[in-house]
């Protein structure tokens, strides 16, 4: 889908890596390495997203940083844009993580907020842990990231909600994207 809208493959993976890295700061092979551009192409997109204002270089020690350009007019109606789009890509990975049996509770949060809330997907249930951990492993893949996730039991987050822990109500109260809710608050 990005493909299409941005031209090419190689840009729609650089804008998607460096929307969801908007902090970090890496030079040419390192991008190269993280994305699997051939440097010959990701030289001459990196290029034209300088001239677009959508990043900003920088020399230190001999090699040439790129980073998001802050005063980007756009730049948050990208990231917004970047983060549905990869939601959309993950469809079926949010369809497999709700076919696991016994969820009560899925709630995504963290990154497709745009929240540190100290994890990304919320579970409760009696849920395989291997089978989350390969399809969390997927949606990872697609976010250059690590994605965290948490697996609570039922009678925990029961719990956890009668003593209002702050790990769970920081997590309510930061507006997630709530997939399955079998409690009511």
């Amino acid at each position: 889908m990005l493909e299409q809208l941005f031209g090419s493959g190689s840009r729609a993976k650089i804008i998607k890596f460096f929307c969801t890295h908007d902090t970090e700061k890496l030079y040419m092979r390192e991008l190269s390495r993280s994305l699997d551009i051939k440097l010959n192409a990701l030289s001459r997109e990196l290029d034209n997203l300088e001239r677009l204002g959508f990043l900003a270089s920088s020399l230190d020690n001999h090699k040439k940083y790129y980073r998001v350009d802050p005063s980007f007019p756009l730049l948050g109606e990208l990231k917004s844009m970047i983060i549905k789009s990869i939601i959309l890509m993950e469809k079926a990975v949010v369809k497999d993580l709700t076919s696991l049996k016994g969820i009560t509770v899925f709630v995504l949060t963290g990154i497709f907020v745009n929240q540190d809330t100290g994890t990304d997907i919320l579970l409760v249930g009696s849920i395989n842990r291997t089978r989350v951990q390969r399809l969390v492993d997927s949606l990872s893949r697609s976010f250059y990231q690590n994605m965290r996730f948490t697996i609570f039991t039922p009678a925990e987050y029961k719990y956890r909600l009668e003593v209002t822990d702050k790990f769970i109500y920081n997590i309510l109260n930061l507006s997630p994207i709530i997939i399955v809710n079998k409690y009511a608050r």
